[in-house]
């Protein structure tokens, strides 16, 4: 029997002491570890070696995380997930997501919900969101599709659900969920070969008034999906392979929920 291949995880922060926590937490999970002091160097180090995740601060000289997850998913946006961590940024989580991270982490690190967003972020893409019975079904409800009026046929294609590699942007205008609120949904993205999308969702970050040219609605994070559901989504995102975890959103026209 061929014996299991260890998971490997690059560390990408500038200072050591920071780098040291993380590894402790990671090697108490069993997993390899590499480690670089800037984005610079991290990059040099992926294309030479197989990882599974990459867990980067933000802040840092020569090439900063943004770069660095920037540079990457230009190169190759199928590469590994990515978490970052920081103290300080001036960018927010709903950024970091668009950008393609999958988790953003506040320093000090919590080692629980560090040890779970590492767990569920080493899941392959083609074994996630099965269905359990983790989540209760007692959650509000999302019956989502998107309404075009006669007069909005000319900007139809501007009226459309985002995908991302793990979440939607929905355009929700009104009777908007909590941030970290869990949702049951059937959304109809209106793409012929993705369809119909079914399951639990985590609602990672809510936008109730449009800003710097983004349209009002919420990014939702898939947590669980029906397997019909589940299997098309996985066999979009091989074909179509956003950069974004969650889409940020763009300009829209009014869409409707039901």
């Amino acid at each position: 029997m061929k014996a299991q291949r260890e998971k490997v995880v690059l560390i990408v922060d500038d200072e050591k002491i920071l780098r040291d926590v993380v590894q402790v937490h990671l090697r108490e999970m069993g997993l390899r570890i590499i480690e670089a002091e800037n984005g610079q160097e991290a990059l040099d180090i992926v294309f030479k070696e197989e990882l599974d995740l990459i867990i980067s601060d933000i802040q840092m000289p020569v090439t900063s995380g943004i770069e660095f997850l920037k540079a990457l998913r230009e190169k190759s946006p199928s590469s590994p997930p990515f978490v970052f961590t920081t103290a300080f940024s001036d960018i927010s989580s709903e950024q970091a997501l668009g950008m393609g991270a999958e988790a953003f982490l506040r320093k000090p690190l919590g080692k629980k919900e560090f040890t779970d967003i590492v767990e569920r972020a080493l899941i392959p893409k083609q074994l996630r969101w099965k269905q359990s019975n983790i989540i209760p079904e007692s959650v509000r409800h999302l019956d989502f599709a998107i309404r075009v009026e006669y007069w909005q046929l000319d900007r139809v294609e501007q009226l459309r659900i985002e995908i991302g590699q793990g979440g939607m942007f929905l355009p929700l205008e009104s009777d908007f969920p909590s941030s970290f609120e869990l949702i049951k949904f059937k959304v109809d993205t209106g793409d012929s070969h993705l369809g119909e999308l079914r399951g639990f969702g985590q609602v990672r970050w809510v936008r109730q008034e449009a800003y710097d040219g983004l349209e009002v609605g919420i990014g939702v994070e898939f947590m669980q999906l029906e397997e019909a559901s589940r299997l098309r989504l996985v066999r979009y995102l091989e074909e179509t392979v956003p950069k974004a975890y969650i889409p940020i959103g763009y300009r829209l026209l009014a869409a409707s929920t039901r």
